[in-house]
């Protein structure tokens, strides 16, 4: 941490509480030497709250914009794909620097709790947003309702495959998979790879997690972000994330979409038909990351690619589960993550086809002037 005087025009001032000062402060300093960062120029103090300075790499012209901003540029302009293409190969080539570096195989109780195992104790964020007290499903189109836990004792087709969702057994083998003495592959990390905490060119930005992560973890974290988060439920549930973190704000090309819904209730029979629809700089941020995933990250994490989507499963599942509560969610959104987490335990199922998508149309505005490369 450099500690001198910047001009004000070239300093970010995050604020927040001092804890949370503190493992932001932390995180920096374990992953300043390994990874591409900001510079830190020290802190000031509040009874209540805390400012750490830090470089503005925009404002310094390090950086010209986010993976996100970058995402929708590239929805709308096909120019834009190599630089998203390029910013994935970069962000896995800084993870797997950090594996080479500082991969150990621990155990989770050694990792940065709060995105896992805080979220998945007993009593903590999935037992208060689906168990306690259960939720009602209800159907799109007044189809009729039906109790999450009791869907355990349905049989669901789900775009043709025979499935499951048996949510409270979902939630026992993610807390037995992720127990704190279960050990992982791990490395010093940022702890939260999304597209408002990644500049191009590569810069990690906000640290609050970065320390020590599972590797799985991190590459389970943006592959949802990139399906699910960033261009659906982010801009829909928390649109005040991007407000104050992307510098554009382009609204989402395509966006996943039920199609056919019916519910049996005398055969205990549920169907449910989809498109998982994203724009063409999105896709290929997604077929990008699952090339990396296939390729190197796999045999980094120790783990063989014939069952890399096993292995990612515990992780996948407590993201789609933990960052929006249950009872914001509208019925056809609550139905879309149950299928996807239903399809994580098909035998049948690969990574390639959990994240297939389906083209969206690519919207007339083109005004990309923001993430032109300086």
């Amino acid at each position: 941490m450099t500690s001198f005087l910047v001009p004000d025009q070239l300093v970010f001032r995050k604020t927040t509480s001092p804890a949370r000062a503190d493992a932001e402060v932390r995180g920096w300093r374990s992953v300043s030497s390994h990874l591409a960062v900001p510079d830190c120029f020290g802190r000031t103090r509040q009874p209540d709250e805390h400012r750490i300075i830090y470089e503005d790499v925009f404002a310094s012209g390090r950086c010209h914009t986010l993976l996100g901003d970058l995402i929708g540029a590239a929805d709308r302009d096909p120019q834009y794909i190599p630089r998203v293409e390029a910013l994935i190969d970069d962000i896995f080539r800084d993870i797997l620097r950090s594996v080479e570096h500082t991969g150990r195989i621990v155990r989770l109780s050694a990792c940065v709790p709060a995105l896992y195992a805080e979220r998945l104790r007993q009593g903590g964020r999935i037992d208060a947003w689906y168990r306690n007290p259960p939720i009602t499903l209800k159907l799109p189109d007044g189809r009729g309702t039906v109790g999450v836990d009791e869907l355990a004792t349905y049989t669901v087709i789900i775009n043709g495959h025979r499935a499951t969702m048996d949510l409270p057994s979902v939630v026992a083998d993610v807390r037995a998979s992720l127990a704190p003495d279960s050990r992982w592959m791990t490395a010093v990390t940022q702890g939260d790879p999304t597209e408002p905490n990644i500049a191009e060119p590569l810069c990690w930005l906000d640290f609050e997690h970065a320390g020590r992560n599972t590797v799985l973890g991190e590459a389970a974290n943006l592959l949802w972000y990139l399906l699910g988060l960033g261009g659906w439920l982010v801009p829909r549930y928390q649109p005040d994330v991007y407000a104050r973190t992307l510098r554009r704000h382009f609204k989402p090309v395509a966006i996943p979409q039920l199609g056919h819904v019916s519910l049996r209730k005398e055969d205990r029979l549920l169907t449910v038909e989809y498109s998982w629809s994203v724009g063409p700089g999105r896709q290929a941020a997604i077929s990008r990351t699952v090339h990396w995933l296939r390729g190197s990250l796999a045999p980094a994490a120790g783990l063989p690619t014939r069952v890399l989507l096993h292995g990612l499963r515990p992780f996948l599942t407590l993201r789609i589960l933990g960052v929006i509560p249950a009872r914001q969610l509208s019925s056809g959104d609550l139905l879309l993550l149950l299928a996807k987490i239903a399809e994580l335990a098909l035998p049948e199922m690969t990574l390639e086809n959990f994240v297939s998508t389906v083209p969206g149309n690519r919207p007339d505005e083109r005004s990309t002037d923001d993430c032109h490369a300086a």
